[in-house]
């Protein structure tokens, strides 16, 4: 764990590398949250971000298995005022908090796949406890990455990204929820991850020592500090071979669906009142042989929870592959009624879907082979028709062979156009104008993300 001062010292290192406005990492302040005129219009306002560093306040933390995000990635942190506490828990799945704890995700987005110098800030996400009630905050980064803005709509905001794999460009949907958006989540086990069986693991600054050691040592938990992490709960990612396939299985479902189908779960009923949490029996009706009230479209036989030996009869399986239409029109951005998660993915995760897959299989490998229901469409990250999707943006702006053409209302609506081309680490490139919107890239620019900033507007695109 980074020590205090190392990390001041840190931040104030890297603001005078990016040359980064403000304040050295200024503090964050748990703000009244009975007054919505108090809320932080901006992550800078908050104290929680000076630029892209995050306050030295913050505590960085990783978990075993992350929820599915349409395969975005996430940096967690977490905050604490120094008379909170947070009790350590070993039998159960979430803590003891008192007020004065907050939480910080921020996704953020390789947009050239396997490209770490390609990253950007996406979106941020605040959970605060205070006056005894846990509130959800959420944040748009904005596209030249200098502050992230605090989404206050009451439907959130619909949007889109696009991510490189050599020369070809894959634009997904996106949602950045509201408050009551990220509420429908966070009721249940308000803290979603934040516990011993996902907190098991070494550390990220040492890996020689546990995480939950240094989280003690950080005076971010209190209570009885365990010293053998064998016996604890570990919830193992899909990717660890060491686990047995049971295991991961049950890892990512308590991960990604025990939320609310588990024992702190928020929903009722025959069906969805489903226990996924991972200290369920396997054998439980919950899990296997129990029917469904799903119907399963061309396959209205035999349909279970879990079928055993067959995934394309278990809606287990079926609702994890379904996914809204993949256009770009505003009614596309609500979920598919069969999906799930219900909300917020548009995307399947087929790492995931693959391992459920054989998980369901190997009950009863003679049954997979004579299942008579057909694989059920999925919508994957590399499958998506990038051709049939319109570019949702103000005006137009387009880059091809390094030439940048402006029209439409971006061109029509401003009598000077100023237009600046940087790099993600605020390097300013030339560009040269050679007609009315229309601007040449100069060939000895490197190939790689830009920011674009044509007057007030910012655009993100890629130079070949």
């Amino acid at each position: 764990m980074i020590k205090s001062i190392e990390k001041k010292f840190f931040c104030f290192f890297v603001l005078v590398v990016l040359s980064l406005p403000g304040t050295l990492c200024a503090a964050f302040s748990f703000f009244d949250p009975g007054n919505e005129a108090a809320y932080p219009a901006t992550l800078s306002a908050s104290g929680l971000y000076t630029g892209k560093v995050i306050t030295s306040e913050a505590v960085n933390y990783t978990i075993n298995v992350p929820h599915w995000k349409d395969g975005l990635s996430a940096l967690s942190y977490i905050i604490k005022k120094p008379e909170a506490q947070i009790i350590f828990d070993n039998t159960d799945d979430s803590y003891i908090y008192t007020n004065g704890v907050a939480f910080i995700q921020t996704l953020y987005i390789d947009t050239i796949i396997g490209s770490p110098a390609s990253r950007i800030l996406w979106e941020t996400r605040l959970l605060m406890k205070k006056d005894s009630v846990w509130l959800t905050f959420n944040y748009k980064w904005r596209v030249d990455q200098t502050d992230a803005d605090f989404i206050n709509e009451l439907e959130g905001v619909d949007t889109l990204f696009s991510v490189w794999d050599g020369n070809k460009r894959q634009q997904h949907k996106w949602r950045f929820d509201d408050r009551l958006g990220c509420d429908i989540c966070h009721q249940g086990r308000m803290v979603q991850g934040f516990f011993t069986a996902q907190l098991n693991r070494s550390s990220i600054d040492n890996p020689a020592i546990n995480q939950i050691t240094s989280l003690f040592s950080a005076n971010v938990l209190s209570g009885n500090q365990p010293t053998d992490f064998v016996s604890l709960p570990k919830w193992a990612p899909h990717t660890d071979a060491t686990a047995s396939l049971e295991t991961r299985v049950r890892s990512y479902l308590a991960a990604n669906c025990s939320a609310c189908h588990g024992e702190k779960g928020v929903v009722e009923g025959p069906e969805i009142n489903l226990d996924f949490h991972t200290m369920s029996p396997v054998d439980s009706p919950a899990l296997v042989s129990q029917t469904s009230a799903v119907i399963i479209p061309d396959c209205y036989d035999e349909i279970q929870v879990v079928y055993a030996g067959k995934p394309n009869h278990s809606t287990l399986y079926y609702r994890q592959t379904q996914r809204a239409e993949i256009t770009l029109y505003p009614e596309d951005y609500y979920a598919n009624v069969d999906q799930m998660p219900p909300t917020s993915t548009f995307l399947a995760d087929s790492a995931g879907l693959l391992m459920i897959h054989e998980w369901i299989c190997q009950m009863d490998p003679a049954a997979c082979a004579a299942q008579g229901c057909a694989d059920p469409d999925i919508i994957y990250p590399d499958n998506l028709p990038v051709s049939d999707i319109p570019v949702l943006e103000t005006g137009s702006f387009r880059v091809k062979n390094r030439i940048v053409t402006l029209s439409g209302s971006l061109l029509s609506k401003h009598k000077t156009l100023n237009i600046s081309m940087t790099n993600l680490n605020g390097q300013v490139n030339d560009v040269k104008v050679i007609g009315n919107g229309v601007f040449q890239i100069h060939q000895q620019t490197p190939p790689g993300l830009y920011i674009f900033n044509v007057n007030n507007q910012s655009f993100l695109r890629m130079v070949f």
